[in-house]
């Protein structure tokens, strides 16, 4: 099977942002990821946790750990076993500094998309709000790792911070400050628990990520056109899979700044800003 592998990322608006985007092409292997990482809760009464080893918050290192796994692979891999192994790098690293997921400790993960192609088929492991969409003979297909129980968390999470904001004059130091509570509890309730319910799969060391993922499997990949697997810093806010026909016909006639400039005009998220945006990434498979 022919196709060719484009990786792209986009820099937060914010360059004093905390970066945990990563992306991984490996072409040998024939393995694709992005990564989007997120730090256990921090704000400026409670700065966020750096890794002695690495310097890294722990949303870099999760996301970092995923890419740099994928990109030193050099022969063909079982995506389960992957995943499993990867995870558990993650769970030594939080174990470092004291801390466990599966002791309730709110630890960084990583949302994921990672792709493996091989013969006439592409495998696809997504976590938390990374996706994978793509174009066959049949139209366009959108999957991601976050459900609309998922969705509603999100928003009630935006929502609550929105109204710390208020609270706080619109000064966002300290709106994350009286926001903290609320987002380590939510973090700690749904992160790889509570799935169907509000939770979603993340890469932060517990070993139910195994377990909660979502696969996609694509068979007859002679009819596929293109795959895209990326970031949620590439959809707007109330984005959901009834947007696919759009958001790939936006993809397929002017590619990722046709996508980009339709998420920001519509976009706006309180702890980001007017006119800002979140980083994005994202890796392009072409096919035939």
């Amino acid at each position: 099977m022919r196709f060719s592998a484009k990786p792209f990322s986009r820099p937060p608006s914010d360059e004093r942002a905390i970066r945990e985007d990563a992306v991984s092409c490996n072409d040998e292997a024939q393995v694709y990821a992005t990564a989007d990482g997120d730090s256990a809760a921090y704000c400026p009464k409670h700065p966020p946790v750096r890794y002695p080893c690495c310097g890294l918050t722990g949303g870099q290192m999760a996301s970092i750990v995923l890419t740099a796994n994928a990109a030193a692979l050099n022969g063909p891999i079982d995506l389960y076993s992957f995943l499993r192994q990867t995870n558990d790098g993650v769970r030594r690293m939080h174990q470092s500094i004291g801390k466990d997921p599966c002791n309730g400790d709110d630890v960084g993960g990583a949302s994921f998309a990672i792709c493996r192609i091989f013969d006439n088929v592409a495998l696809t492991f997504l976590g938390g709000d990374c996706f994978q969409l793509w174009k066959d003979l049949e139209g366009y297909h959108f999957v991601s790792g976050f459900d609309q129980a998922a969705h509603e968390v999100e928003e009630q999470d935006i929502n609550a911070y929105g109204k710390c904001l208020e609270q706080a004059g619109g000064n966002k130091g300290e709106a994350w400050n009286l926001y903290y509570p609320h987002y380590q509890e939510k973090r700690v309730r749904y992160a790889n628990k509570n799935i169907g319910k509000g939770g979603w799969a993340t890469l932060n060391g517990d070993p139910t990520v195994l377990q909660y993922r979502t696969m996609v499997h694509i068979d007859h990949l002679h009819q596929v056109l293109w795959v895209l697997i990326g970031t949620d810093g590439l959809l707007h806010r109330h984005f959901r899979p009834g947007y696919k026909d759009e958001l790939g016909r936006l993809y397929e006639s002017s590619g990722i700044s046709a996508v980009l400039k339709w998420r920001d005009e519509k976009d706006y998220q309180p702890h980001i800003g007017h006119g800002e945006h979140p980083e994005a990434s994202a890796v392009e498979l072409s096919f035939n």
